[in-house]
Protein backbone atom coordinates (compact mmCIF):
# COMPACT_ATOMS: atom_id res chain seq x y z
CA UNK A 1 0.00 0.00 0.00
CA UNK A 2 1.44 3.32 -1.04
CA UNK A 3 1.64 6.36 1.21
CA UNK A 4 -1.03 8.14 -0.85
CA UNK A 5 -3.43 5.21 -0.53
CA UNK A 6 -2.77 4.96 3.21
CA UNK A 7 -3.45 8.70 3.58
CA UNK A 8 -6.82 8.49 1.80
CA UNK A 9 -7.76 5.45 3.86
CA UNK A 10 -6.99 7.23 7.14
CA UNK A 11 -8.92 10.33 6.07
CA UNK A 12 -11.93 8.17 5.15
CA UNK A 13 -11.85 6.27 8.46
CA UNK A 14 -11.53 9.44 10.55
CA UNK A 15 -14.29 11.11 8.55
CA UNK A 16 -16.64 8.17 9.17
CA UNK A 17 -15.83 8.18 12.90
CA UNK A 18 -16.50 11.92 13.18
CA UNK A 19 -19.73 11.50 11.21
CA UNK A 20 -20.91 8.72 13.54
CA UNK A 21 -20.02 10.71 16.69
CA UNK A 22 -21.80 13.84 15.37
CA UNK A 23 -24.94 11.85 14.56
CA UNK A 24 -24.92 10.19 17.98
CA UNK A 25 -24.65 13.58 19.70
CA UNK A 26 -27.47 15.02 17.59
CA UNK A 27 -29.68 12.07 18.49
CA UNK A 28 -28.83 12.25 22.20
CA UNK A 29 -29.11 16.04 22.67
CA UNK A 30 -32.26 18.04 21.99
CA UNK A 31 -30.74 20.98 20.15
CA UNK A 32 -34.02 22.61 19.05
CA UNK A 33 -34.53 24.65 22.26
CA UNK A 34 -31.04 26.12 21.89
CA UNK A 35 -31.48 26.87 18.19
CA UNK A 36 -34.93 28.33 18.85
CA UNK A 37 -33.46 31.00 21.12
CA UNK A 38 -31.27 32.33 18.29
CA UNK A 39 -33.25 35.13 16.69
CA UNK A 40 -32.71 38.47 14.99
CA UNK A 41 -35.84 39.78 16.73
CA UNK A 42 -35.22 42.12 19.66
CA UNK A 43 -31.65 42.48 18.43
CA UNK A 44 -31.46 43.56 14.80
CA UNK A 45 -35.17 44.22 14.34
CA UNK A 46 -37.97 45.00 16.85
CA UNK A 47 -39.77 42.08 18.46
CA UNK A 48 -43.15 40.98 17.19
CA UNK A 49 -46.24 42.13 19.09
CA UNK A 50 -47.93 38.74 18.52
CA UNK A 51 -46.78 35.14 18.57
CA UNK A 52 -46.23 33.87 15.00
CA UNK A 53 -49.27 32.19 13.50
CA UNK A 54 -50.44 31.76 9.91
CA UNK A 55 -53.53 29.81 8.91
CA UNK A 56 -52.82 30.50 5.22
CA UNK A 57 -49.12 31.43 4.78
CA UNK A 58 -49.64 32.66 1.21
CA UNK A 59 -52.28 35.16 2.34
CA UNK A 60 -51.04 35.87 5.86
CA UNK A 61 -47.36 36.48 5.03
CA UNK A 62 -46.74 34.53 8.19
CA UNK A 63 -45.80 31.03 9.30
CA UNK A 64 -46.97 29.00 12.25
CA UNK A 65 -44.08 27.97 14.48
CA UNK A 66 -44.38 25.17 16.99
CA UNK A 67 -41.01 25.64 18.66
CA UNK A 68 -41.93 27.46 21.88
CA UNK A 69 -38.44 28.89 22.37
CA UNK A 70 -38.45 30.35 18.84
CA UNK A 71 -41.98 31.73 19.29
CA UNK A 72 -41.08 33.60 22.46
CA UNK A 73 -37.66 34.66 21.14
CA UNK A 74 -39.40 36.50 18.30
CA UNK A 75 -41.89 38.24 20.61
CA UNK A 76 -41.34 41.68 22.12
CA UNK A 77 -41.70 40.20 25.60
CA UNK A 78 -38.22 38.72 25.09
CA UNK A 79 -36.76 42.20 24.71
CA UNK A 80 -35.43 44.43 27.48
CA UNK A 81 -38.10 45.85 29.80
CA UNK A 82 -38.31 49.58 30.40
CA UNK A 83 -37.24 50.76 33.87
CA UNK A 84 -40.11 50.31 36.33
CA UNK A 85 -42.33 48.72 33.69
CA UNK A 86 -45.56 47.11 34.92
CA UNK A 87 -45.87 43.99 32.74
CA UNK A 88 -49.37 42.77 31.88
CA UNK A 89 -49.69 39.61 29.82
CA UNK A 90 -52.84 38.63 27.93
CA UNK A 91 -53.45 34.90 27.50
CA UNK A 92 -56.25 33.58 25.32
CA UNK A 93 -57.35 32.34 21.91
CA UNK A 94 -57.78 33.97 18.49
CA UNK A 95 -59.84 36.85 19.88
CA UNK A 96 -56.92 37.81 22.12
CA UNK A 97 -54.36 37.20 19.38
CA UNK A 98 -56.38 39.36 16.99
CA UNK A 99 -57.57 37.09 14.19
CA UNK A 100 -58.44 39.10 11.04
CA UNK A 101 -56.97 42.20 12.69
CA UNK A 102 -53.79 44.11 12.00
CA UNK A 103 -51.33 44.10 14.91
CA UNK A 104 -52.14 47.68 15.85
CA UNK A 105 -55.86 46.83 16.06
CA UNK A 106 -55.53 44.14 18.72
CA UNK A 107 -56.71 44.65 22.31
CA UNK A 108 -53.17 44.76 23.70
CA UNK A 109 -52.00 47.40 21.24
CA UNK A 110 -55.09 49.55 21.74
CA UNK A 111 -54.41 49.59 25.48
CA UNK A 112 -50.72 50.36 24.93
CA UNK A 113 -51.59 53.18 22.55
CA UNK A 114 -53.80 54.85 25.17
CA UNK A 115 -51.52 54.14 28.12
CA UNK A 116 -49.07 56.92 28.97
CA UNK A 117 -47.68 55.42 32.17
CA UNK A 118 -45.36 52.52 32.88
CA UNK A 119 -47.94 49.83 32.11
CA UNK A 120 -47.27 47.70 29.02
CA UNK A 121 -49.56 44.93 27.78
CA UNK A 122 -48.07 41.93 25.97
CA UNK A 123 -50.24 39.91 23.61
CA UNK A 124 -49.53 36.22 24.27
CA UNK A 125 -52.80 34.94 22.86
CA UNK A 126 -52.68 32.15 20.31
CA UNK A 127 -55.46 30.89 17.98
CA UNK A 128 -57.13 27.53 18.75
CA UNK A 129 -59.29 27.03 21.81
CA UNK A 130 -57.77 24.91 24.56
CA UNK A 131 -57.23 25.68 28.22
CA UNK A 132 -54.21 23.37 28.19
CA UNK A 133 -52.66 25.40 25.38
CA UNK A 134 -53.21 28.59 27.36
CA UNK A 135 -51.62 27.08 30.48
CA UNK A 136 -48.60 25.86 28.51
CA UNK A 137 -48.01 29.36 27.10
CA UNK A 138 -48.58 30.80 30.56
CA UNK A 139 -45.87 28.52 31.92
CA UNK A 140 -43.37 30.00 29.47
CA UNK A 141 -44.66 33.53 30.07
CA UNK A 142 -43.94 33.25 33.80
CA UNK A 143 -40.21 33.26 33.09
CA UNK A 144 -40.59 36.91 32.01
CA UNK A 145 -41.79 37.89 35.49
CA UNK A 146 -45.24 39.37 34.73
CA UNK A 147 -46.86 41.68 37.25
CA UNK A 148 -50.36 40.76 36.11
CA UNK A 149 -51.85 37.90 34.07
CA UNK A 150 -55.18 38.40 32.27
CA UNK A 151 -56.53 35.07 31.04
CA UNK A 152 -59.40 35.57 28.60
CA UNK A 153 -61.06 32.14 28.65
CA UNK A 154 -64.55 30.87 27.85
CA UNK A 155 -66.35 27.54 28.17
CA UNK A 156 -65.37 26.75 24.58
CA UNK A 157 -61.78 26.20 25.74
CA UNK A 158 -62.68 23.75 28.51
CA UNK A 159 -64.16 20.57 26.94
CA UNK A 160 -61.84 17.61 27.34
CA UNK A 161 -62.00 16.84 23.60
CA UNK A 162 -60.29 20.15 22.80
CA UNK A 163 -57.47 19.98 25.33
CA UNK A 164 -54.89 18.26 23.12
CA UNK A 165 -56.37 19.06 19.70
CA UNK A 166 -54.22 22.15 19.11
CA UNK A 167 -51.21 21.48 16.81
CA UNK A 168 -48.93 23.44 19.13
CA UNK A 169 -49.65 20.91 21.89
CA UNK A 170 -49.20 17.91 19.60
CA UNK A 171 -45.81 19.28 18.54
CA UNK A 172 -44.78 19.84 22.16
CA UNK A 173 -46.08 16.66 23.73
CA UNK A 174 -43.04 16.28 25.99
CA UNK A 175 -43.53 19.78 27.41
CA UNK A 176 -47.22 19.10 28.04
CA UNK A 177 -46.46 15.83 29.84
CA UNK A 178 -43.73 17.46 31.91
CA UNK A 179 -45.99 20.35 32.88
CA UNK A 180 -49.09 18.50 33.97
CA UNK A 181 -49.19 14.83 33.02
CA UNK A 182 -51.96 13.21 31.00
CA UNK A 183 -53.90 11.95 34.03
CA UNK A 184 -53.82 15.32 35.78
CA UNK A 185 -55.01 17.05 32.63
CA UNK A 186 -58.02 14.77 32.32
CA UNK A 187 -59.11 15.15 35.93
CA UNK A 188 -58.44 18.87 36.35
CA UNK A 189 -60.02 19.81 33.04
CA UNK A 190 -63.20 17.88 33.79
CA UNK A 191 -63.44 19.44 37.26
CA UNK A 192 -62.85 22.91 35.85
CA UNK A 193 -65.51 22.40 33.18
CA UNK A 194 -68.09 21.19 35.70
CA UNK A 195 -67.37 24.06 38.07
CA UNK A 196 -67.65 26.83 35.47
CA UNK A 197 -70.63 25.18 33.79
CA UNK A 198 -72.44 25.03 37.14
CA UNK A 199 -71.82 28.72 37.72
CA UNK A 200 -73.00 29.64 34.23
CA UNK A 201 -76.14 27.54 34.59
CA UNK A 202 -77.00 29.31 37.86
CA UNK A 203 -76.38 32.70 36.25
CA UNK A 204 -78.75 31.95 33.36
CA UNK A 205 -81.39 30.41 35.61
CA UNK A 206 -81.29 33.35 38.02
CA UNK A 207 -81.49 35.89 35.21
CA UNK A 208 -84.62 34.20 33.85
CA UNK A 209 -86.27 33.58 37.20
CA UNK A 210 -84.67 35.28 40.24
CA UNK A 211 -85.16 33.31 43.48
CA UNK A 212 -88.07 34.19 45.78
CA UNK A 213 -87.93 35.20 49.42
CA UNK A 214 -90.02 33.58 52.19
CA UNK A 215 -92.95 35.94 51.54
CA UNK A 216 -92.96 35.13 47.83
CA UNK A 217 -91.33 38.30 46.47
CA UNK A 218 -88.43 38.15 44.02
CA UNK A 219 -85.03 38.27 45.66
CA UNK A 220 -82.61 40.99 44.59
CA UNK A 221 -78.88 40.81 44.85
CA UNK A 222 -78.83 37.11 43.98
CA UNK A 223 -75.50 37.79 42.29
CA UNK A 224 -73.98 37.19 45.73
CA UNK A 225 -74.66 33.49 45.41
CA UNK A 226 -71.49 31.35 45.91
CA UNK A 227 -71.74 30.18 42.31
CA UNK A 228 -71.06 33.75 41.22
CA UNK A 229 -68.28 34.16 43.72
CA UNK A 230 -66.34 31.22 42.31
CA UNK A 231 -66.50 32.76 38.83
CA UNK A 232 -65.03 36.10 39.86
CA UNK A 233 -61.40 36.62 38.76
CA UNK A 234 -58.86 36.76 41.53
CA UNK A 235 -55.50 38.52 41.41
CA UNK A 236 -52.81 36.87 43.48
CA UNK A 237 -49.43 38.40 44.33
CA UNK A 238 -49.90 41.32 41.93
CA UNK A 239 -48.30 44.68 42.50
CA UNK A 240 -50.60 47.76 42.48
CA UNK A 241 -51.08 49.37 39.09
CA UNK A 242 -48.62 52.22 38.45
CA UNK A 243 -49.97 55.75 38.66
Amino acid sequence: MTDRTRFYRNVLIKGLILFAVANALCAAVDRLPFLGRISIYNRLVPGRVRLPYGEDPAADYNLSLFNLEAMFASHEVNGPAAPGEYRVMLIGDSSTWGFLLRPEETLAERINRNESGRLHVYNLGYPTMSATKDLLLLKYAMSYRPDLIVWMVTLESLPQSKQLASPILQQNAAAVRAYAGAAALRSSTSAMYRRVAAGSAFQIRSAISPPRTANGTRKTGHQNHPAFDMMKPRLIDCRPLPR
